[in-house]
């Protein structure tokens, strides 16, 4: 995708690092966050859903800019990460400790399905449209589902 925007193999990766690290950061602090801020995670959890595809779609419209996808790639990654974070404290809210194990364990492997056909579906839309484009719309959309189910 990265490169369908323009940039380098070497730019590309760079970019792909920057996501990661500030996913790293946001999974740390945003988590941190979630345990002090436990009667509210659920808003919290909304907040950062709806701040991602906010995210999402700026980028498809500002994509090809360098500064944009900087920005794009430290944002993105900070929020979206910060999802894995504050789930199971959302979990243990609803849940109980005693079984945290069980529905850490299925809820995260239904996101199987999402890594499992994301790929697949976005190959296919690019080989049929012979861009990137729709995919990032589908992945937004999806972004908004998961705020709904979310409330």
């Amino acid at each position: 995708v990265l490169e369908d925007f323009g940039n380098s193999t070497s730019r590309a990766a760079w970019l792909l690092s920057i996501l990661g690290l500030s996913s790293a950061f946001g999974r740390i602090i945003l988590g941190i966050v979630g345990d002090y801020t436990q009667k509210y995670v659920r808003i919290l959890q909304g907040i950062l859903i709806m701040l991602s595809i906010v995210i999402l779609v700026l980028w498809y419209w500002l994509g090809y800019l360098w500064a944009s996808q900087l920005i794009f790639a430290t944002i993105f990654g900070f929020f979206s990460g910060s999802l894995n974070s504050i789930t199971p404290v959302i979990l243990s809210n609803y849940y109980g400790a005693e079984r945290m194990a069980t529905v850490t364990g299925i809820v995260f492997s239904a996101f199987v399905l999402g890594n499992l056909m994301g790929p697949v579906v976005t190959g296919f839309l690019f080989d049929f449209y012979g861009s990137y484009q729709l995919a990032i719309l589908l992945c937004a959309g999806a972004y908004f589902l998961a705020f709904l189910v979310a409330l």
